[in-house]
């Protein structure tokens, strides 16, 4: 998965484009806490899906993203 500065994101699987989305991200709880809502809007399925983030720091120092929802979790580490 990326997403660019402007918040338009795509998932590659197995070397093909699986979803075309926007992105945003909610700060809703205390500022700065790394834990917010995110919303994803599918540009193909024009449907909307939340799921609660945290971002957090790993010990090798990497910006992690956390996503959860009912079916699971998954995360991501912040590529330069």
């Amino acid at each position: 998965m990326t997403i660019n500065e402007a918040g338009h994101g795509i998932t590659i699987m197995n070397g093909a484009q699986t979803a075309d989305f926007e992105a945003y991200a909610v700060d809703n709880g205390e500022k700065g806490d790394g834990n917010g809502l995110y919303v994803a809007y599918s540009n193909l399925e024009f449907e909307a899906e939340a799921a609660p983030y945290t971002m957090t720091v790993n010990a090798a120092g990497q910006i992690v993203l956390t996503l959860t929802a009912e079916d699971g979790t998954i995360s991501w580490v912040k590529q330069k």
